[in-house]
């Protein structure tokens, strides 16, 4: 038997959330009159953001977070070299497939160089594919 109270999803969609227009977003101004008498708007040169806090384009990391995102960038990292060490091994294998297939070919042996396209086409798959993972690993 439950004994907590349970909120139905039709009660937290129905909620009010204040809608913020872009003029909320911005910071504060001043007035300033020059000595013409001319009234002109500036930002305040005082205001320091929220509760003075000055956000700069860097990554801040939590201290309780810090242990897992440097596990975290380690495993991507020797996930990569793992990557690279078997896209090497692929490039070499396509290397010397396509060696074989030529052979095959001036031997007039065009099965064996058929069966060994198929064998090509699955290791480019595999390559690419690869590729492809280490470069989302490398955006991360």
């Amino acid at each position: 038997m439950c004994t907590r109270t349970c909120v139905a999803p039709c009660q937290i969609l129905s909620c009010k959330v204040p809608k913020l227009s872009p003029v909320d977003l911005l910071p504060p101004t001043v007035e300033q009159v020059d000595a013409a008498g001319n009234a002109t708007t500036v930002p305040d040169p005082n205001y320091q953001g929220i509760e003075g806090v000055q956000l700069k384009n860097e990554l801040v990391i939590d201290r309780l977070a810090s242990l897992d995102v440097k596990s975290r960038y380690e495993s991507l990292r020797t996930e990569a070299a793992e990557l690279e060490t078997q896209i090497k091994q692929l490039q070499d294998a396509l290397d010397t497939l396509s060696r074989i297939q030529q052979r095959s070919l001036e031997s007039s042996l065009f099965n064996k160089a058929n069966e060994i396209q198929e064998d090509i086409s699955i290791k480019k798959f595999d390559l690419k594919n690869a590729q492809l993972h280490l470069a989302s690993i490398k955006a991360q």
